[in-house]
């Protein structure tokens, strides 16, 4: 009968801090669940030697929650829409507002006149994020005012233009 040899963990130094009185160190196997274990351990010992409050000591926190997600107030399937043409810089653009029933606007498609353009794009994904942040309950005066301005105070882009027309 022979008997197999199965490895141990490999396993690595957590801490290896030396305090005047004491030294302490401590050996972990590499699983996040002891690591952490260990790691809290040692801190609460280096705690209780005074050592964390030291500069350059360490401290564990609780890890921050995330945020609550913000929720999307999506529009429904059908919704009063309008839609103006207007010129900015030599091209011609094409905006529509989608609206929800109490009036408010909730999306923005915007396209330049030439299609399938790198200017038509922007212009659509710009439309896009500002539908995206009126759909999370941003106001349309905070992304008016948020967007780029000329030394005359008007938009600076297409999208600040076309913004700025629907804007109360």
């Amino acid at each position: 009968m022979t008997k197999t040899h199965t490895p141990e963990p490999q396993c690595v130094d957590a801490a290896d801090h030396t305090l005047e009185a004491e030294r302490l160190r401590r050996r972990t196997c590499t699983k996040p669940a002891d690591l952490r274990g260990a790691l809290q351990q040692l801190l609460e010992a280096r705690a209780l030697a005074g050592e964390a409050s030291k500069p350059g000591g360490y401290r564990m926190t609780a890890c921050p929650t995330p945020a609550a997600k913000p929720a999307r107030n999506h529009l429904p399937n059908r919704r009063p829409a309008e839609t103006i043409a207007f010129d900015r810089d030599g091209s011609h653009y094409q905006l529509t507002i989608g609206f929800y029933p109490d009036g408010r606007v909730g999306e923005i498609f915007l396209g330049a006149d030439r299609s399938d353009s790198l200017l038509d794009g922007l212009m659509h994904d710009a439309a896009i994020l500002a539908s995206l942040a009126l759909q999370h309950g941003c106001p349309l005066n905070t992304i008016t005012h948020a967007l780029k301005r000329d030394a005359r105070g008007q938009a600076a882009s297409p999208i600040g233009a076309a913004l700025d027309r629907i804007s109360p």
